[in-house]
């Protein structure tokens, strides 16, 4: 089993530096010698969920900051119609087609976005169907 020997990399070091990347380290060696590599990892206790396929602890950011559309939040899909930049006339795009899917994280952290509560009401409405 696990000893907790990372634990102590946590704590400042007595020249008061922190060692995190120490700490991640030795996490993720002792990680992948009790129960694999990545997208490997199996225990008889512990699901793993691939963060490729789930993100469990989603922080919803755009490149542009527009935190109050939830397509480029990524938490609708996003369709060739809802891009910024038309697609050339020469290209042939059904209005339908998705561009990127949606994400579905189990959780999803609302602090610091602008009227948050209408948004996570707009977001409960659109992708799951709940009722206001």
């Amino acid at each position: 089993g696990y000893d907790h020997r990372c634990v102590a990399l946590i704590f400042p070091l007595a020249s008061v530096i922190h060692s995190w990347l120490n700490y991640c380290d030795c996490f993720q060696y002792y990680l992948k010698k009790m129960v694999g590599g990545f997208r490997n990892r199996t225990s008889h206790f512990i699901h793993f969920v691939d963060p490729r396929a789930m993100d469990v602890n989603f922080i919803p950011m755009h490149q542009s900051d527009d935190l109050q559309n939830l397509r480029h939040m990524r938490l609708l899909p996003w369709h060739f119609s809802d891009r910024i930049q038309r697609p050339r006339p020469a290209v042939s795009v059904r209005r339908s087609q998705v561009l990127l899917p949606e994400m579905t994280p189990l959780l999803v952290h609302w602090a610091g976005v602008k009227n948050r509560t209408r948004i996570m009401r707009h977001y409960l409405i659109r992708r799951f169907r709940v009722t206001p």
